[in-house]
């Protein structure tokens, strides 16, 4: 994956530039000192070839709303990026990079895209990367999150988009043969453009935090939803359309949003002393590893494929999905788990002697599963079940068939609300049930 740099014996030697504003949308970095600046395919962030020494940053602005900047942002982060500032001019050395964030002024809710509304006091965010390589258009940026020696190792070499092998997507899923009415409430027959708006039109979109407080409320509205199960409900859309039948230059640059966002992902993960951890905690903190395993499948390189067999169990797929038994047995053998402080058995056990806490915490199930049968389907088709979550397949499958109606009873009895047995929780609706019953071969 690291390609080998030569320089020319007869190239020139770059020359430093003067002053260039950065921009994109209502953000804007002007630098100087740099040799030269491009801003990149995969999302649109900025990469900026530096001498070794470094370039400067003169200013940050936003055209609308208030302006912060955070350097070399922690994997691990439960500070609040928004307000922050920094003294100007700032030097920016190879490996840096600079996250620029604009406040939000309302509106927020209206953007008719959106499937939920959103607290977050940020609409727009864009990442700046500076690299002692020459930049240009076609590549990908080492991680935006992290400041350990595996997300520098990264940001250390170019990493070009022709490394990206899209022959490894199954071409499998036929949208217009799946039954969906696509007219119908919440539902609209997806594409790779209206897929890509949940990810700002296929823009930086990297979470700034570890935590699900700050992560629902300062992700940029605009670039993708912070909660989980709306965040996993959108990307199981994303996995199901990388899996279509439509022509795979048309999945490329979803492909390549989606590798990118993974790369941002794996250097928060990787961070080190202390890389990033997200807690099954009901529908918070959700979807996150499927797009750094789909980046090390895609390029070819199974550390990052196999993330957490090198990391531990980091991400709540690694957690919130486990062996187990449900107490009316029928060949139920996986389980999902709310919160680690719960017994790993808790569903063996009828629901008449569930804790009153779970009875009512339970519900975040009929979120959590649903939002991610996209997922589940998709890593099926490209063999990365294992990888991913290894219980999810057969938790997804449990869900959309069904328990038994005695089941059902129990859990009405004991006063567990509806848990949405059958449906998905995507974006648009019925997409991924539709997709699971006719391309899983499993009800």
């Amino acid at each position: 994956m690291v390609p080998e740099r030569r320089m020319s014996p007869l190239a020139a030697a770059p020359v430093p530039q003067p002053a260039q504003v950065l921009v994109d949308r209502q953000l804007s970095v002007t630098v100087a000192g740099h040799y030269s600046a491009v801003q990149v395919d995969s999302d649109k962030s900025w990469m900026v070839q530096v001498p070794t020494n470094g370039a400067q940053v003169l200013a940050i602005a936003s055209s609308r709303g208030p302006v912060s900047g955070v350097w070399n942002l922690r994997g691990d982060n439960n500070d609040d990026v928004h307000g922050r500032t920094f003294p100007m001019p700032m030097a920016a050395k190879p490996g840096d990079v600079l996250i620029v964030t604009s406040g939000s002024e309302g509106g927020n809710d209206t953007v008719p895209w959106r499937f939920a509304p959103t607290g977050s006091a940020i609409d727009e965010a864009m990442s700046v990367h500076f690299v002692d390589f020459p930049v240009h258009r076609g590549l990908l940026h080492g991680p935006a999150i992290g400041d350990g020696p595996i997300p520098r190792f990264f940001r250390s070499f170019p990493i070009d988009s022709a490394l990206v092998n899209l022959s490894k997507l199954p071409s499998v899923i036929d949208i217009d043969a799946l039954g969906v009415d696509w007219n119908a409430w919440g539902s609209y027959r997806p594409t790779v453009e209206n897929t890509m708006r949940l990810y700002g039109g296929g823009r930086f979109s990297a979470d700034f935090f570890t935590g699900w407080g700050l992560t629902a409320s300062r992700s940029p509205w605009t670039q993708h939803q912070g909660y989980g199960t709306f965040y996993a409900g959108g990307l199981s859309t994303a996995a199901l359309m990388l899996c279509s039948t439509i022509p795979v230059e048309e999945k490329r640059p979803l492909a390549m949003l989606l590798v990118q966002h993974g790369l941002d992902h794996l250097g928060a993960f990787t961070d080190l002393p202390r890389g990033r951890y997200t807690y099954p905690l009901g529908g918070h903190c959700w979807g996150r590893k499927f797009p750094v395993v789909l980046a090390g499948h895609l390029l070819g390189v199974d550390p990052i494929k196999w993330i957490s067999a090198y990391i531990g169990p980091q991400f709540a797929e690694d957690t919130g999905f486990t062996a187990g038994t449900w107490w009316f047995g029928g060949g139920w053998n996986s389980v999902w788990h709310f919160d680690l402080s719960f017994p790993r058995d808790i569903l063996s056990k009828h629901p008449s002697t569930w804790p009153a806490d779970f009875v009512r915490l339970i519900a975040y199930m009929g979120q959590v599963v649903p939002a991610q049968i996209g997922t589940a389907l998709a890593c099926e088709l490209m063999g990365l079940t294992e990888a991913h979550s290894p219980h999810l397949l057969p938790m997804v499958r449990q869900h959309v068939s069904g328990p038994p109606a005695s089941a059902i009873a129990d859990l009405s009895a004991a006063g567990v609300g509806p848990l949405h047995w059958g449906t998905d929780y995507a974006v648009p609706a019925g997409f991924a049930v539709a997709a699971w019953r006719r391309y899983s071969g499993q009800p």
